[in-house]
C-alpha cells in the first residue's frame, strides 16, 4: 500500500513536472523495484499459467480416466452379462447334449435288441421256409397219393358197376362159359 501511495504521488508529481533529484532517485529505485516486482509477478503469473495448464491437463487426464473407467465399467457389466448369458446357454447346451447322449445310448441298446430280434426272425423265417418246402413236398406226395386213390376208387367203382351190371347176366352165362371153357381147355374163369 505504501509503494502504491508513493508511486501515485511520484506519477502525480511527474505529471506536474516538479520532480526533485531525491525524488528522481527514489523514482528510479522504485522503478527498479517495480520492474523487479513486475518481472517477479510476470514469472509468478507465467508459473501460475503453467501450473494452471498442468492442472487443466491433469484435470483432463482425470476426466479421461473417469470416462474410461465409466466406459470400462459399462463394458465390464456388458461383458459380465454376456458371460452369464453364454454360461447359461452353455449349461442348456450341455444338458441337451447329455440328454442326446442318453438317448443315443438308449437308441444303441434298442438297435442291438432289434438286430438280435431280426436275427431270431431270420432264423425263424429260414426254419419256416424249410418246413414250408417239406410241407409242399409232402403235400405234393399227398396229392399224388389222393389222385392215385381217386383213380383206384373210380376204377373199383367201375369194376363194381361192371360186376353189378354183369353179375346177373353172367351168372347165367357163367355156367355156360365154364362148360365151354372146360371144353376148350381154358382155365380162365371169372370170380364174382
Amino acid at each position: 500500500k505504501e509503494f502504491d501511495k508513493q508511486n501515485v504521488s511520484i506519477f502525480r508529481n511527474k505529471d506536474v513536472g516538479n520532480i526533485s533529484g531525491q525524488q528522481e532517485t527514489s523514482y528510479s529505485y522504485l522503478l527498479d523495484v517495480a520492474n523487479k516486482e513486475n518481472n517477479r509477478l510476470l514469472l509468478k503469473l507465467k508459473k501460475s499459467g503453467q501450473d494452471r495448464e498442468a492442472l487443466r491437463e491433469a484435470y483432463e487426464a482425470l476426466k479421461m480416466k473417469e470416462r474410461q473407467f465409466t466406459l470400462s465399467g459399462k463394458l465390464a457389466q456388458d461383458s459380465g452379462r454376456r458371460l452369464r448369458t453364454a454360461h447359461q446357454e452353455l449349461q442348456r447346451i450341455k444338458k441337451a447334449w447329455e440328454a442326446e447322449q442318453q438317448l443315443s445310448v438308449q437308441r444303441e441298446k434298442d438297435l442291438i435288441a432289434l438286430k438280435s430280434e431280426c436275427e431270431v426272425v431270420r432264423s425263424s423265417e429260414q426254419i419256416l421256409r424249410q418246413e414250408r418246402s417239406k410241407t409242399l413236398a409232402e403235400l405234393a406226395l399227398l396229392r399224388d397219393r389222393v389222385r392215385e386213390l381217386d383213380e383206384e376208387r373210380r376204377r373199383l367203382a367201375k369194376v363194381e358197376k361192371f360186376i353189378a351190371k354183369h353179375s346177373t347176366s353172367e351168372s347165367d352165362n357163367e355156367s355156360t362159359k365154364l362148360q365151354t371153357g372146360l371144353r376148350n381147355g381154358s382155365s380162365r374163369a371169372r370170380v364174382p
